[in-house]
């Protein structure tokens, strides 16, 4: 649970910082496209009122000068200082009035940064006097061309100048840039000049014109200084795409020629607008906005529109769109980057969240599994700073104090099978393993092979599984399963013992055999009666039930032997145990149920342990169980006991078992004593398994061998002669037969069996007793 919040936490959070950066992306996408937008807007916007800060003036000074000649307040033939102080304060590059046959004009002449101010008139070529900067005063001729006529209306600007004068009707028009003779190129304004005579008598002549250039290189250095989004740059250019100023460098080779738009060589922007041209078919129907790729690089294009009283120009804002998918890239990291924080953030909250939300259902998880096996001492409680837990808590220790004050009257099969029930879920995923397997595997066989086979297989998983696998727990019903059966049997307990005695001891056995089961792999244990017990074993993954059975007896004789009562008189006491195959389970009732075992096997560990209590051996097995586990045991034959094995009646031997086969790590002399005592019976169980369980028949001399054998144990052995008392006799009625055939016969059927004396007291009583006792029987 704790790692489904923690990855729910996460990817609440995951989801958030996706969405959040798909929102910040767009929205920046979508920001930045209009922050480029309105930059290269802003951007265009003050080009344009620089522009309009350069040409404005200019037109102002034109209009004024012409009006002040027009109106008489200046002569037709203004003063140098006068000119030279209008080109000072409107830093224009050139001043001057134009007449037909006359100009008089200040220029600065030549090419930046070589440009001299100077002085022009023409009477009638042109002559160019050198005026200091400082003050105007003339320096000297810098130039004399009046041996050369100098003809002003031929020129471009006066042409050019009256052209638009006709064509807009304005009293004041900028002009075409042209190249000054000894100087760069510039743009002009032009104002009409009237004749100031007929002006006063409302006659409009028109005798010529105030004209004020403005050099392009002061637009071109502003431009300049503009800064677009990254490497971007802008172009002004005309109408006829004649560059006007750039950004970038629109400078031609001469330094003083005009260039086009589209011979650009700074940043690819002649290729580029070569591209957008080709485009759109022609550059006035370039969009205001336009996206294009030139030699592998995108581009966007932002066109505005510039309009002084008759110019038409064109603005161009080329951005470059690595340059806003920089920005993007930058934002995206950066998006990225907080994501990754707040995503490790939330695995470290969701770490903590999902500990501290878990912590009470793993507490309440241990607590119940030890509940499950009402395993209650081990339960302990806490409190919790949340109140819904704590009172979960509170709850929970009233129902562990409730399941202890019933506890004590629960069956012991009850825990039993509780302590097993992950030992009968691990048989039942193992029995599926095994099942599968062999479905595999028959699946592969032939359809013969799986008919003849399919059965002996099943039988053999069948018994190869241990516990209690039909069913579940609890659930009602019966499977047969093999299981080993040990009674334990006491003698004269009730009899012999008072009221007080018998309780102690009573509770006494009843713990000793309560611990037992729970450290053992007891399948059930049950109380018959004060002086009898049954305690059923079933395979486990490791070890056999015979074992844990036999193990299990020895570890009871051993306790039993160790209980006496307040006279100091110990306990007398058989074992006996038995394995068979039998029917177990529950049966009932939902309201009702009882763990019961149905077969043979039951009474037979009952006829031993009666058996053991007429031979005075403590724990008694028969040849069939003691099969599989003899070498880890060290045991004596002691009788032959006719039983019901496999639902038929069945002379098996009876073996008294005295202890594991174990031999302790110490000093040689003490092993080897351990050693010479374990096998000290090797030689009786050899014996005992040629005389009555051989197939052929024994010469009396071999009889008579094995009498002298039996008889020396016994002097050697007096404590455990009591044992071959009845074996010995009987193998002396067996000598005094006329045949060995006879002999044999006899061997063969010796047994010994219980049976029930009923003796008629009177009308209404009658009394029962088990007796063992020793017939031959000869068919």
């Amino acid at each position: 649970m704790r790692l489904i919040i923690t990855l729910l936490i996460i990817l609440l959070l995951t989801a958030c910082s996706i969405l959040t950066w798909l929102a910040s992306f767009i929205g920046s996408i979508t920001a930045l496209e209009e922050l480029s937008q309105n930059l290269v807007s802003r951007v265009g916007e003050k080009a344009i009122t620089y522009i309009d800060s350069q040409l404005d003036p200019v037109v102002k000074l034109s209009s004024s000068f012409a009006a002040d000649i027009t109106n008489g307040s200046i002569s037709l033939q203004p003063s140098i200082s006068n000119l030279y102080q209008k080109a000072t304060i409107y830093k224009a590059s050139s001043v001057g009035v134009f007449y037909s046959q006359s100009l008089y004009s200040v220029v600065w002449a030549g090419v930046y940064p070589n440009e001299v101010l100077t002085y022009s008139e023409a009477i009638p070529g042109l002559v160019y006097w050198k005026l200091d900067a400082s003050n105007g005063n003339v320096v000297s001729v810098f130039k004399n061309t009046s041996t050369i006529p100098f003809s002003i209306t031929s020129q471009a600007f006066w042409a050019g100048s009256f052209a638009l004068f006709n064509s807009t009707g304005a009293e004041t028009i900028l002009g075409a840039p042209y190249v000054v003779i000894n100087s760069g190129v510039v743009i002009y304004c032009s104002t009409k000049i009237y004749d100031p005579v007929l002006m006063v008598q409302g006659t409009k002549k028109v005798i010529g014109i105030a004209k004020v250039n403005l050099t392009l290189k002061t637009v071109q250095d502003f431009l300049q200084k503009l800064s677009v989004i990254g490497n971007g740059y802008i172009i002004l250019s005309e109408t006829n795409n004649n560059v006007i100023g750039a950004s970038i460098n629109s400078t031609a080779t001469d330094g003083v020629s005009r260039i086009s738009l589209f011979d650009l060589t700074d940043k690819n922007a002649g290729q580029l607008m070569t591209d957008l041209k080709n485009q759109y078919g022609d550059m006035s129907k370039v969009p205001s906005y336009s996206q294009i790729t030139s030699k592998g690089v995108e581009y966007f294009v932002s066109k505005m529109d510039y309009q002084y009283l008759n110019v038409r120009w064109n603005l161009y804002m080329v951005i470059y769109k690595s340059d806003i998918q920089r920005v993007t890239n930058i934002n995206t990291g950066i998006s990225v980057a907080v994501a990754v924080v707040v995503i490790g953030v939330g695995i470290i909250c969701g770490v903590f969240i999902g500990h501290i939300v878990t912590k009470p259902l793993r507490f309440l998880e241990d607590q119940f599994s030890k509940i499950k096996t009402f395993d209650l001492n081990s339960c302990n409680f806490i409190s919790s700073q949340f109140k819904e837990v704590d009172r979960i808590y509170e709850h929970l220790y009233d129902m562990v104090t409730w399941l202890n004050e019933f506890k004590s009257f629960l069956p012991e099969s009850v825990f039993n099978q509780l302590k097993h029930m992950e030992l009968v879920e691990d048989s039942k995923q193992h029995s599926a393993t095994i099942r599968q397997s062999v479905h595999d595997s028959q699946a592969m066989m032939s359809s013969a092979q799986l008919s003849s086979k399919h059965s002996g297989k099943s039988s053999n998983l069948q018994s190869g599984l241990g516990g209690i696998t039909s069913g579940g727990l609890f659930k009602v019903g019966l499977s047969t399963n093999k299981v080993t059966i040990v009674c334990v049997k006491l003698f004269g307990f009730s009899n012999e013992n008072s009221m007080h005695d018998l309780s102690l001891l009573f509770s006494k056995i009843a713990s000793c055999l309560s611990n037992l089961s729970k450290t053992m792999q007891v399948t059930d244990m049950k109380i018959n009666s004060v002086d009898e017990f049954q305690l059923c074993f079933t395979n486990d993954k490791k070890k056999k039930s015979e074992f844990l059975a036999l193990d299990a007896s020895l570890k009871i004789a051993k306790a039993l032997n160790n209980i006496t009562g307040k006279s100091g008189q110990k306990i007398d006491y058989s074992i006996g145990v038995c394995s068979d195959l039998a029917n177990i389970g529950n049966l009932g009732t939902s309201s009702l149920r009882y763990f019961s075992i149905v077969g043979s096997v039951v009474d037979n560990a009952k006829i031993i342990a009666l058996l053991g209590h007429s031979s005075a051996s403590r724990v008694l097995v028969d040849g069939n169980t003691l099969t599989n586990v003899k070498e880890q045991f060290v045991y004596k034959p002691v009788d032959r006991l006719e039983m019901e094995l496999h639902s038929k009646k069945t002379i098996c031997s009876i073996f008294e078992v005295i202890r594991e086969n174990v031999v302790n790590q110490d000093e040689w002399l003490y092993e080897l004593d351990q050693s010479n005592s374990n096998n000290k019976y090797l030689e009786l169980q050899s014996i005992f398994h040629q005389l009555f369980e051989s197939s052929s028949s024994i010469s009396f001399e071999t009889l008579n061998d094995f009498r002298s054998k039996l008889s020396q144990f016994m002097n050697e052995h007096p404590q455990e002669s009591s044992n071959m008392t009845k074996t010995l006799e009987f193998l002396e009625m067996v000598l005094q037969c006329s045949s060995e055939s006879q002999s044999h016969e006899m061997l063969n059927n010796y047994k010994t069996v219980l049976e029930k004396h009923l003796t008629t007291l009177s009308k209404y009583t009658y009394s029962d007793s088990d007796v063992i006792v020793t017939k031959i029987k000869i068919d």
